[in-house]
């Protein structure tokens, strides 16, 4: 139950990250290697977390989901702004997502580029996000069954 707890805890870390992102993309010069760099480094660290999170015992998907869940809630918030709103709200419940999923915008963009970009004339940004948390959600999963696995 702790374990489980801790997971959903530690669901909520990218979003101080990317306000702490936000805050250096605006006041220092930034380039495209840098947000990559910051994508990369934080998978990496999602990856660890997860590893030193979850239960050796526990089934790695769940853990996993657990981990990811906060930024499903995110993501749910982007879908209802873009899809059915048609606009971000102007409050915290309007940039919260987007900056939950910031630290990994860099490699969505990059992803969408390969994957999506050829099949549609134009980028929807919730595409976007989706890969930016299906990128989160297999680092979690990376980590906890290189946990369940005990190397």
């Amino acid at each position: 139950m702790k374990r489980n707890i801790a997971l959903l805890l530690l669901g909520i870390l990218p979003l101080p990250l990317g306000y702490a992102l936000n805050f250096v993309i605006l006041s220092l010069p930034s380039s495209s290697i840098l947000l990559y760099a910051v994508s990369i480094g934080f998978l990496l660290l999602w990856v660890l977390l997860a590893r030193r999170v979850s239960a050796r015992e526990g089934q790695p998907i769940v853990q996993a989901l657990l981990l990811s869940a906060f930024g499903l809630l995110m993501l749910l918030l982007v879908f209802y702004q873009e899809l059915v709103m048609g606009r971000y709200w102007l409050n915290l419940l309007g940039a919260a997502p987007q900056l939950y999923f910031l630290p990994l915008l860099s490699l969505g963009f990059t992803l969408s580029n390969v994957l999506i970009q050829p099949f549609l004339p134009t980028l929807e940004m919730w595409l976007v996000y989706l890969l930016a948390w299906l990128l989160l959600f297999a680092a979690g999963c990376a980590g906890c069954f290189w946990k369940a696995r005990g190397k």
